[in-house]
């Protein structure tokens, strides 16, 4: 992995967008600057989200995908790094392909919503990468490889390349965060590819 820093490319903000999911904000020098994560929680009988940013112990519940991608959007803001391109995971027809579709449906709403508010200008560009394009760019790891062999080869891939992850808290290192880590540096990767192939153009 050859990440540069940039002060011409935008920040990323990678997404792994299950029900349970994480979102990881790299700046233009590529530094880990905000980590959020959610899961499905409960709260007087209603049904919503729990999220929190790590570095912070305190946790929010909040009712829906919407109030999710709203908070999402302003943890984002707070950094203060400018616009930043997003990179979400895309969802794919796996096995059983009623998830597929709830799956995708979610991703939806929370990447639609984020949309709405990035007119305000914060969200330059929007890209929804498949998990296997991601996971043999950024970490290296081949698409036949077994899914819990993938989470073990990712979680170790950021340990070694991240360490500072360690300074949020040992739940930072969880498969979802790794995954958006992972997702953020596709990005990275992206950008460097059109820059890279921008400059050959001007030579």
């Amino acid at each position: 992995m050859n990440v540069r820093s940039s002060e011409s490319q935008n920040p990323v903000l990678g997404i792994d967008p299950g029900r349970r999911g994480a979102a990881v904000l790299l700046d233009r020098q590529r530094r880990i600057v905000m980590v959020a994560i959610w899961k499905p929680a409960q709260r007087k009988g209603r049904s919503g989200f729990l999220f929190r940013v790590l570095g912070n112990d305190d946790s929010v519940w909040l009712p829906d995908v919407g109030h999710l991608s709203a908070s999402l959007v302003a943890e984002t803001r707070r950094v203060g790094v400018g616009s930043v391109d997003l990179f979400v995971e895309d969802s794919y027809v796996g096995r059983n392909a009623r998830t597929s579709i709830a799956g995708a449906r979610w991703s939806g709403m929370l990447v639609g919503a984020m949309q709405v508010s990035g007119r305000a200008g914060w969200l330059a560009s929007v890209r929804f990468v498949l998990p296997d394009r991601w996971r043999i760019v950024a970490v290296g790891v081949a698409p036949a490889t077994k899914r819990a062999e993938v989470k073990r080869l990712v979680i170790e891939w950021v340990r070694r390349c991240y360490p500072s992850l360690s300074l949020f808290s040992d739940e930072s290192l969880s498969d979802h965060v790794a995954d958006a880590v992972g997702i953020a540096v596709f990005g990275v990767l992206d950008q460097q590819r059109g820059e890279d192939s921008h400059a050959a153009e001007s030579d």
